[in-house]
């Protein structure tokens, strides 16, 4: 999503990679380690530019580097799932979105989720890049009057496929939408031989457990 962004520069390294963009948010200017000893192998380079570093860890207390200006911001839950799950909730049609006109809309939910906080012409580049990124599966679920309840996304570039952004409107949550959204995605992976990963908060994490995931290791999030 973020190397669709005004301006995106990927590059990568032997431990992450880096993306630098036009606009001035966490989304497109960060740095991401695959682990601390990657941290510690990684070449020097300019951080002026990077408004936050990602950093997976085997603990939860694991201490990570100081890293200047940097404040640790988050701590996001790895999680896996290794099988299909079962899903419990079938009435609730889960579709993938699959022409512009749709990726647009699915695109443009999800960005009012996460980023209803930014600027609107800030949430409309971001919506533009998730409907832009040919690296993106989006899939969403109806609220039954044409619009949208949940969404989420799922990437397939990597040996196991990711999970982002599960989100159900706060009208429709409590009614197993979004159990129903993640389990026909891990079902999708699991026909093609894939296991699936996601990150979230420690509010979520029994949530997933409860549905068939398992815990995996830490995501540290360090922002300016």
């Amino acid at each position: 999503m973020a190397v669709q962004l005004p301006g995106a520069k990927l590059i990568q390294h032997g431990w992450g990679h880096r993306v630098t963009c036009d606009l001035g948010h966490p989304i497109g200017n960060y740095a991401f380690f695959m682990d601390f000893a990657s941290w510690e192998s990684a070449e020097e380079f300019p951080i002026t530019s990077l408004r936050s570093f990602n950093l997976y860890l085997n603990d939860h207390d694991e201490v990570g580097p100081e890293l200047g200006v940097f404040e640790e911001r988050m701590t996001l839950h790895s999680l896996v799932c290794t099988s299909a799950l079962t899903t419990r909730r079938a009435q609730f049609l889960v579709e993938e979105a699959r022409s512009s006109e749709n990726r647009a809309a699915v695109s443009q939910f999800i960005a009012a989720q996460f980023y209803k906080n930014s600027a609107a012409e800030t949430r409309q580049v971001i919506t533009n890049s998730i409907a832009n990124s040919v690296d993106l599966s989006l899939y969403s679920i109806s609220d039954g009057t044409n619009g949208i309840a949940g969404a989420a996304m799922l990437t397939r570039s990597t040996a196991v496929w990711g999970i982002y952004s599960v989100c159900v409107d706060p009208a429709f949550r409590g009614r197993g939408m979004g159990s129903n959204l993640v389990q026909e995605l891990c079902r999708i992976a699991a026909v093609a031989g894939r296991n699936v990963q996601l990150q979230c908060e420690v509010s979520r994490k029994s949530w997933y457990l409860g549905i068939g995931f398992k815990a995996h290791s830490f995501l540290h999030v360090y922002c300016v």
